[in-house]
């Protein structure tokens, strides 16, 4: 990616030391490249035969940990220990979806349960612990009789 004619790879090793020729505008331009290079680009790829290949949760989980990672960028820090879940919810409060905001007939939002059901439980224990992803979902999120269940390229 060219920014003010400077070539960057958008890969933080190689491009070290070389951010001092950026202002803020141009952070935020290498930062968006970076993410849809690294995230965005690979997982909406890899979408595209993820029922045939069995990545659906890795995507999931993926971009789940993108969520807490640009949670970091917006709070102008790493989360301190006990912060991730606050950091998650902010990001996704700011710019995601609004409806991930209202909450479902058991009182949880829909932020709490992709945190606490999806991010966390792919990330710790290899499954979302209640409700789960469908990828031919015709909306954003549903609420189905044994749970709720989102659709991860909406999400993504």
């Amino acid at each position: 990616m060219k920014i003010r004619g400077i070539e960057y790879t958008l890969f933080k090793d190689y491009d070290k030391g070389r951010y001092t020729n950026l202002c803020f505008a141009d952070k935020v331009t290498y930062m968006h490249g970076r993410v849809r290079r690294i995230l965005i680009g690979p997982c909406l790829e890899a979408m595209k035969s993820a029922l045939k290949t069995d990545l659906g949760l890795v995507l999931v989980t993926a971009a789940c940990a993108g969520i807490s990672a640009a949670g970091t960028y917006l709070n102008g820090q790493q989360a301190p220990p006990g912060k991730d879940k606050q950091h998650f919810a902010d990001f996704v409060n700011a710019y995601m979806n609004p409806d991930l905001q209202t909450a479902g007939p058991d009182n949880m939002t829909w932020t709490d349960w992709l945190y606490s059901h999806v991010r966390r439980g792919l990330a710790h224990s290899f499954t979302i612990d209640s409700g789960g992803v469908e990828y031919e979902l015709e909306g954003y999120m549903e609420m189905k009789r044994y749970g709720r269940e989102i659709n991860p390229h909406a999400l993504l």
